[in-house]
Formats: C-alpha cells, structure tokens, sequence
C-alpha cells in the first residue's frame, strides 16, 4: 500500500502537466475556425457563389456574375463559380465562420485575423489563380442537388456558440471522446467520452491569445449536403476541453486522475520499479531471516 502513495506522489506532477488526444464530432449550425499560422488550405467551391464587396474579374470559364439579391446585400457582388475543380486557397492566419441550418444554405465567411498576413485566392483546374483582396463569403444553396462539401482545416476551431436571444444557431448534439497520450494513432485507446447537449460549444486548438500552442493545431473538417444538418469533427491534443453549457459556467472535461494515472508511462515505470524493489526486499528478508536463525532450527530445516 505504501508503494502505491509512494507511486502516486511521483507520478503526479507528471500526469498533471501530460496532455491527451481528443476527439470531438457534432452536429452544428454554426462552426468558427481560425487557421494555422505558414498553413495552406484547399478548399473546393464547385457550384458555390463568391460574395465580395467591390468587383471581381474572373474568366468566364470559371465564373458568372450572379444575380443582384444572390449575395443578400447590394453591397456585395455575386459570382457564380462554373467551372470544375475551381478551389479557394487560403494563406495564413484568417479567422473563418461556417453556418448552415438543415434546410438553409450554407455560408462560409472569411476575414483576417488580426494584422498578420493572410491571404486568398481562386485557382482553376489548370493552376491558374486570381487574389482576392476583399472581404469573401461562400455560399452553398440548398437548391444543389447531390452537393457535398467538405471543407478541412487546421487551426483552432469552436463548434455552437453562446446562446442567445438573438440568434438561433446552435450546436445540436454531439460528442467528445478522449484517447490514450500515445503518439502513434493505431495504439491509442479511448478512455473516456462526453455527450455535447443543445446550446453546448467546445473549442479545440490553440488560439491566437496564447501563440505558444500554435504546435498543437487541431485538424478536421466540416462536411454539409443539402436537407442535411452541418457536420464537424476535430482532433487535436490538450490537457483538458472546456465545455460552455448554457444556465452554468460549465466544466472541464478530461479523463479522472486514477485513469491518468494509469495511462502515465512515468507511472507505469515507478510501479515496476517498487514492484521490483519490494519482491527483492521480499526476498533479501527471507535470506536474512534464514541466516539470523538458531543453529538447531537450521539444521531442522536441513
């Protein structure tokens, strides 16, 4: 019993600072992405309309003006991406917001983060790119039958939102699993998961109010198809996830302390260690106690 305090007292300093992998999958109406710093993503916008205020000039092989009302305001001109394996590109920090709801369409804008640099840009099936210096939405109308997008990053990404009186986009359901700390993902095992309930919102990856975690961006993608609701996953590592639950401050979920510290290879190593030290002493003991008896009990047992 000693060596197991003993074990304890060692380890915890060490199963207190460790990090643990996380999964985390919902149904959403609305997910927040901010993407990683010196990081490219790709995304395909086959038969999306691109919003952008001020003039866009685009080959007619790629896009067609929109109508005047597709992009919800006159103060931002429509397009209508025609071409196939037209894909947008974006460069560097940006802080990206999709939102969709089962029978809406789907709106992804872009924006910078901050002032570091951060760029996009439309790129054709043959390589050729056009930059686009302003403010862009993507939309996605409900309309397109047989459509699926998939949009991946690699960043910090919040799925829900605060709720509101205001606005009714919510996450709907989902779930949060977390796995072994091993770093080869064919050996992990999940040690424990959580239900996302109505209203929820999670956050996962490094922000951009703490820098020093941009080495431990989450990666994922959401994926949406017309009449369906908006879908999310995200992987990434931490110490723990805050959970936002409406009427509370909400909680920090990670695995329990037994269970961390059953999974801590600094725990597994001082456990053999005593193991090893008190079956030694176990067997120094009886050597000792054999060589410190009566001459005539010696001989009995001989």
């Amino acid at each position: 019993m000693s060596g197991l305090f003993i074990t304890c007292g060692l380890a915890a300093p060490t199963v207190e600072r460790g990090s643990w992998g996380f999964g985390v999958e919902a149904e959403t109406d609305v997910v927040s992405i901010e993407t990683a710093k010196e990081t490219e993503t790709r995304w395909r916008v086959d038969g999306a309309i691109v919003c952008v205020r001020g003039e866009l000039e685009l080959p007619p092989s790629i896009a067609e003006p929109a109508s005047a009302t597709a992009c919800g305001s006159r103060r931002w001109s429509g397009f209508r991406i025609v071409g196939p394996e037209v894909a947008v590109v974006l460069d560097g920090p940006l802080r990206v917001t999709a939102e969709a709801g089962r029978r809406q369409p789907l709106r992804v804008a872009l924006r910078h983060e901050g002032e570091r640099p951060a760029s996009w840009r439309i790129v054709d099936s043959i390589g050729a790119s056009e930059p686009v210096s302003t403010p862009m939405h993507l939309l996605w109308s409900g309309e397109l039958e047989g459509a699926q997008v998939v949009l991946p990053f690699s960043g910090s990404v919040t799925l829900g939102r605060d709720v509101s009186w205001s606005d009714a986009r919510l996450l709907h359901r989902g779930k949060i699993s977390v796995y072994s700390s091993d770093s080869s993902p064919d050996q992990r095992t999940k040690l424990d998961e959580a239900d996302l309930l109505l209203g929820d919102s999670v956050q996962i990856g490094w922000t951009a109010a703490d820098p020093r975690k941009e080495q431990d961006a989450a990666k994922g993608f959401v994926r949406w198809a017309p009449g369906e609701p908006m879908r999310a996953v995200a992987f990434g590592r931490a110490r723990s996830l805050q959970i936002a639950r409406y009427g509370g401050s909400g909680f920090s979920f990670r695995p329990g302390w037994f269970t961390r510290l059953r999974n801590s290879p600094v725990a597994t190593f001082w456990v053999a260690l005593i193991v090893a030290a008190l079956a030694a002493l176990s067997s120094l003991d009886a050597i000792v106690s054999r060589l410190l008896a009566p001459e005539d009990e010696r001989e009995g047992e001989g």
